[in-house]
């Protein structure tokens, strides 16, 4: 029962050390936000927070519009009605690798340590070895390349 118990406060200590080394301004939160970026910031609280208006692009889904702000490496998706963050993905960078989750999951970790999220409820093969993942229950896409996490967003699950 005690060696029980001292597993049980040593996994404790263990995942709030790693919650407390990630900087809540840098912190990955799947189906919320990335750091200062919060699902449902309007555009203009984006562009306030980026300092600059992104490049418009186009989505798959037809209710709403893209923006890349390639100098950051991050894009957002819109509603078109409410002009809303409906996702918001970072990619690959240095200066973006200091984002991530609680459990320490970002740009440049392994591929493997995606296996804590469980098992995605989407994948999908690219070309140049790229493969997509959605965990569609905790709102959160990712992208590997060579075994590495080379993009990574959140989406409101609730909306899937």
């Amino acid at each position: 029962m005690r060696k029980g118990l001292a597993v049980l406060v040593s996994i404790l200590a263990a995942h709030t050390l790693a919650a407390a080394q990630v900087e809540d301004g840098t912190l990955i939160v799947p189906g919320k936000r990335i750091g200062p970026y919060n699902l449902g910031m309007t555009l203009a609280g984006v562009i306030g927070l980026m300092g600059s208006v992104g490049e418009r692009g186009s989505t798959t889904m037809p209710q709403s519009y893209g923006m890349l702000w390639r100098d950051k490496r991050i894009y957002f998706s819109f509603f078109n009605a409410t002009h809303t963050v409906s996702a918001a993905t970072l990619l690959d960078s240095e200066a973006n690798r200091v984002f991530r989750t609680a459990d320490g999951v970002g740009l440049g970790s392994p591929g493997s340590e995606l296996d804590r999220f469980g098992r995605p409820e989407w994948r999908h093969q690219y070309p140049g070895n790229v493969e997509a993942r959605a965990y569609w229950r905790i709102g959160l896409y990712v992208q590997t390349k060579e075994g590495r996490i080379i993009a990574i967003g959140v989406f409101d699950h609730k909306s899937q």
